[in-house]
């Protein structure tokens, strides 16, 4: 990061960090005024860039290690797009560690020869930018050391939830998968401690500005009026407003005699 310390003002085009990651890597005693509120930029996404976000129920569904990558739910909804929209559907962005099965999925309901991006490589891609449907699933986080790290640097106090499970690596003993706790860590990604508030808005900024880019991959180009596309998100990893449209996603599936019969 360029030294900024001089600087009166800084623009940051297309951002979307923590109120701390600025601070991070500006200068300690920045300010921050948002240029256009979240209405007012759904409004010009909307109406004059052509890109609609539909947000696809109500989960986070993490998947930087692809533990919770849900292959069924997955291939329900990729099936319906591929039938409502047929050939307009054959491009998505999702993490890294699931990319080749998304990519089989896509091709089990009918998509040949699909094209997929994943988190940490779309920034300035124009891959995309002439579809008109796309897929963006789940979400990924940079994991709890560089937050408490960042903490550290602006000294804030926080770290992450423990649960009262004894970690199942050391046997209690404490090891560098539990940080030293000998527990391990709580369901949610939560964080405690008297700066948990700043925490868990980095880890929800570094989120929703992933999910951003990758949504913004279609629909690039405002001065053309017949570019536009909608744009399935299949997280809550959102920045506030960012969707112009919510559905409920995946309600159920056939157990596996129901599956049969």
């Amino acid at each position: 990061t360029p030294d900024m310390s001089a600087a009166r003002s800084v623009v940051g085009l297309d951002a979307h960090p923590a109120h701390p990651i600025w601070r991070a890597n500006t200068v300690p005693w920045i300010d921050d005024v948002a240029v256009l509120d979240p209405e007012a930029r759904r409004l010009w996404r909307r109406y004059e860039r052509g890109l609609r976000v539909v947000q696809v129920g109500d989960a986070t569904r993490p998947l930087t290690s692809g533990e919770y990558y849900d292959d069924r739910g997955v291939e329900v909804i990729t099936e319906h797009l591929r039938e409502t929209y047929d050939d307009e559907f054959s491009t998505a962005i999702t993490a890294k560690s699931v990319r080749d099965r998304l990519e089989e999925t896509l091709e089990h309901v009918g998509v040949d020869d699909p094209e997929l991006m994943h988190y940490g490589n779309v920034k300035s891609r124009n891959d995309f930018a002439g579809e008109s449907v796309g897929f963006v699933n789940g979400c990924i986080d940079s994991g709890d050391g560089p937050i408490v790290d960042l903490l550290a640097e602006l000294d804030l106090d926080a770290e992450p939830e423990r649960s009262d499970t004894e970690c199942e690596v050391c046997g209690g003993e404490g090891c560098h998968d539990c940080d030293g706790t000998g527990v391990k860590r709580a369901h949610g990604r939560g964080f405690v401690g008297p700066d948990a508030e700043a925490a868990e808005a980095i880890l929800a900024s570094v989120r929703e500005n992933q999910v951003a880019q990758a949504a913004g991959r279609y629909a690039r180009d405002p001065d053309d009026a017949e570019e536009n596309a909608t744009v399935f998100v299949r997280t809550d990893a959102t920045p506030p407003g960012f969707a112009d449209v919510q559905v409920a996603g995946v309600e159920w599936l056939f157990e596996t005699k129901q599956e049969t019969v």
